[in-house]
């Protein structure tokens, strides 16, 4: 089952795109929220397969079958790595010259294509251009930025935006009111972020422990404990430092008094006490070091040793920066 299709058949921009499926046949989609990207390229896929009138129609055989994610001229990439390399176009490419065994057109979607090699984003390039007019390529992105301009050149182009709150409410299994409100107003938009928060049992814990370590943590005697903390309310660093960058971006607001646009209005209590202990460049420098902390992350460096660093590092740039 596709999920969440509802909320995306329901999207503005879902369906201003639809019209493009008979002038295009390579979209370029861009968002960080990949929950949410991944299930708008199936829906993109299932009505570029519909046979009904009004598209997705969602009564057809190829709307049911999609519906199911069992279509089987939809064929999905990254299949040999993490990231789309050089065999993931290879079997494309042996796949998209032979006749399509459901449907009059097939569909090939690469999720996570802003970690494609070079060469493989170069070895698609000629398909890209003069590819079958039955054939459909999606490319899923993170940041457009890590696609080769040879490439982007060739693609319809959509950048996803947010998901309203609003919608958002509609396919998040929280009951607790407050719980709710928090979560999306920390999620700003994004359906992964949401739902990752909401499902996690002990969100609340980690929200207190991150808001904690930068209110309270004062000293270099206190990383250890803090460290030991933060490590213990989740295995799930990504989580850790998204709350990291938030609660900083929030700070960062309350110092340069624009706290109205603070989604999360119950820790403004907190941040502003200690608002005069972070000066801005302060914070620029904390904000880029999460960044450099969550690129560690992805190269599967020693967990403990990444939250250990960035803590000292807080109470480095405080000190360095204090007004």
């Amino acid at each position: 089952m596709i999920e969440y299709q509802d909320l995306i058949a329901k999207n503005s921009q879902y369906t201003s795109l639809l019209p493009s499926i008979d002038s295009a046949n390579v979209f370029l989609l861009e968002s960080e929220d990949t929950i949410y990207l991944e299930n708008f390229a199936l829906m993109l896929a299932k009505a570029i397969l519909c046979t009904g009138t009004t598209r997705p129609c969602g009564k057809c055989q190829d709307c049911l079958k999609m519906s199911l994610v069992s279509h089987s001229d939809v064929h999905i990439y990254p299949k040999f790595s993490k990231g789309v390399v050089v065999d993931d176009v290879k079997d494309m490419l042996d796949r998209i010259y032979l006749a399509p065994l459901e449907s009059d057109k097939q569909v090939f979607i690469f999720n996570s294509f802003s970690s494609a090699t070079p060469q493989a984003q170069n070895k698609l390039l000629k398909i890209l251009e003069e590819g079958p007019s039955n054939s459909y390529i999606i490319l899923c992105v993170s940041a457009i930025s890590k696609v080769l301009r040879t490439v982007q050149s060739r693609c319809y182009k959509t950048k996803l935006l947010p998901i309203p709150s609003d919608d958002l409410k509609k396919v998040l299994d929280i009951s607790d009111n407050s719980a709710l409100d928090r979560v999306l107003s920390l999620a700003g938009g994004s359906l992964t972020r949401a739902i990752r928060y909401a499902q996690d049992d002990d969100f609340q814990g980690i929200y207190d422990a991150v808001l904690s370590t930068i209110c309270d943590m004062k000293d270099s005697r206190q990383v250890l404990a803090y460290s030991c903390m933060l490590g213990e309310k989740s295995e799930d660093l990504s989580i850790i430092f998204e709350l990291f960058e938030i609660f900083f971006r929030y700070l960062l607001l309350v110092r340069l008094g624009r706290e109205d646009f603070v989604e999360d209005k119950s820790c403004l209590e907190r941040l502003r006490s200690v608002q005069q202990e972070y000066s801005p460049d302060a914070i620029d420098l904390i904000l880029r070091e999460i960044y450099k902390a969550r690129e560690k992350l992805e190269f599967n460096c020693n967990k403990q040793t990444i939250i250990d660093s960035f803590l000292l590092y807080i109470l480095e740039v405080k000190y360095l920066c204090r007004e």
